[in-house]
């Protein structure tokens, strides 16, 4: 079995078959699957199962507002024609049952993504475990039936490919043009990814070191790719109309939770302040801290990267999930790089003792228990239930 001083100082221990931080991270991956597993409560799932009929019905995109009949006339751009066909023939196959079950495994993807890239950054495997966790906790209200969900797997397989092209562990750029292809026809968020290329390409260029042309050529045929979308250039467009939108008035903070930002969050009436808005501020604090304390390691990507999805998920509570699963390698890395003594005695003394392991996993299936049960749910007047289908 793995010693603890292994644990810490082998960023790739072996024998971790039966090590008490690998039955934590399986906790964690439990909690992950009964996160996702609950019943269908949103209110959008009907719009976009109608939208998808509507697609299979007419074997067309539409290209007005039919769905609201006050202005049937009116342009629309269905930027999640794709997803909404998909999950109506999924529905056609096994109801409301598949619908959560799909989406549940497409979330487990997205975190099994997020695993192996804090795996890439070398640091100790009880670190990586605990950001995982903390990465989880601050994801939890987002775990829905919506084509969010895709841009989590999407996001995620660019940044491992483009962090692994960076480490020179393998090169997978030839993927990044399917990834912003896929993209462009499932969700609106689709800009996330030129944003991304866009950090790496701008690091290799002010990079002392030899400029990666192959990236950016890559990077540029991916957003290229973007215009074949059956809206052509106004789908290119879509997301600058749609952020315009948002800015130039608050009703969608007033009227949708979602969209409130999450430092300026106020719950309903008696109802308590959520729990995932802790561990995204722990987070930040933890980010920062880390950034600040190692600012003279850092590539002008991560700085970038970091201040691009802090800025997502300071503008709405909806984007969290997108600032936690890209950032969190990133975390990682300062605070596994981080020289303070004090952090050095815990990292690599304490955190990594089994009974510390022990202690996590116990209170990974405690809380596993009360989403089984709903009492989070329902202690926190939350409307999710555990569970597959409709509610």
């Amino acid at each position: 079995m793995t010693t603890p001083s292994q644990l810490a100082g082998d960023p790739r221990p072996r024998g971790l078959g039966a090590h008490p931080w690998f039955i934590c991270l399986l906790c964690a991956f439990l909690l992950a699957g009964l996160f996702s597993i609950r019943k269908i409560n949103d209110a959008d799932l009907g719009f976009h199962l109608a939208a998808g009929r509507w697609i299979v019905e007419n074997h067309r995109v539409p290209s007005n507002d039919t769905f609201t009949y006050t202005v049937a006339d009116h342009e629309y751009l269905d930027m999640e024609w794709l997803y909404q066909a998909a999950l109506y023939l999924e529905y056609l196959i096994g109801g409301y049952s598949l619908l959560s079950l799909t989406h549940a495994l497409w979330a487990l993807l997205a975190f099994y993504l997020l695993w192996i890239r804090l795996r890439g950054t070398g640091v100790s495997y009880s670190l990586a475990v605990l950001i995982f966790i903390l990465s989880l906790a601050a994801c939890e209200p987002r775990f829905r039936v919506r084509p969010e969900i895709l841009t989590w797997v999407l996001l995620g397989s660019m940044l491992w490919i483009l962090e692994s092209r960076l480490e020179r562990r393998r090169d997978l750029l030839f993927l990044l043009p399917w990834i912003q292809w896929l993209w462009v026809q499932t969700e609106g968020l689709f800009f996330i990814g030129w944003a991304v290329m866009g950090t790496y390409c701008l690091s290799t260029l002010l990079s002392p070191q030899k400029t990666d042309v192959k990236l950016i050529r890559t990077s540029a045929i991916a957003s290229v790719l973007c215009l074949l979308n059956p809206y052509f250039t106004r789908g290119f467009l879509f997301p600058f109309s749609f952020l315009s939108s948002l800015g130039s008035t608050d009703v969608f903070r007033y009227a949708v939770e979602e969209f409130q930002g999450p430092w300026s969050f106020h719950s309903a009436p008696g109802t308590p302040a959520p729990l995932y808005l802790f561990f995204y501020k722990a987070f930040c604090l933890f980010l920062g801290t880390g950034l600040v304390a190692t600012f003279r390691n850092r590539k002008i990507h991560e700085w970038l990267l970091a201040l691009f999805f802090f800025s997502l998920s300071a503008f709405a509570v909806r984007n969290i999930p997108l600032f936690l699963l890209s950032c969190a390698p990133l975390a990682a890395a300062v605070w596994g790089s981080a020289q303070w003594s004090w952090w050095g005695k815990f990292r690599d003394s304490f955190l990594p003792r089994p009974a510390t392991a022990w202690a996590l996993a116990l209170c990974l299936l405690g809380f596993s228990a009360r989403i089984l049960t709903n009492a989070h749910y329902v202690s926190n007047r939350l409307t999710d239930r555990f569970g597959l289908g409709l509610d």
